[in-house]
């Protein structure tokens, strides 16, 4: 339900005696100070609202910066799969290292076992 009351204030001030001068001086005053509460309101209203222009700004800023970050992540996923892969190369060598060490112990034990068998036998 949106009615309109007409208020004047000079009508108003008038009828209870304020002399005309005076009533137009305060309605003046009156309508400076919603004017400037108005304009008080539509500043903060500018500051917190976006316009259609400043999202789409807004996406597009948002899409360059997703396609920065993708070109970042795949650079970094590049770095840790060259990682990975040196990683794997040092413990293949390791194991082959151990490998070799365990297969030379037991050909020396062997010798040592028949070496041994042959004395004793």
């Amino acid at each position: 339900m949106n009615m309109r009351v007409q208020l004047s204030m000079f009508e108003a001030l008038t009828e209870i005696g304020v002399k005309p001068d005076a009533a137009r001086k305060v309605e003046r005053q009156m309508e400076a100070a919603i004017e400037a509460g108005q304009d008080a309101v539509r500043a903060e209203m500018y500051e917190q609202l976006a316009t259609k222009a400043d999202l789409a700004e807004l996406r597009l800023a948002t899409k360059a910066d997703m396609a920065e970050l993708k070109t970042e992540l795949k650079a970094d996923i590049a770095g840790v799969k060259v990682d990975i892969s040196e990683m794997e190369s040092r413990l293949l060598r390791a194991m082959n290292d151990q490998t070799w060490k365990l297969v030379t112990f037991v050909v020396v034990i062997n010798g040592a076992m028949l070496g041994l068998f042959k004395l004793i036998g």
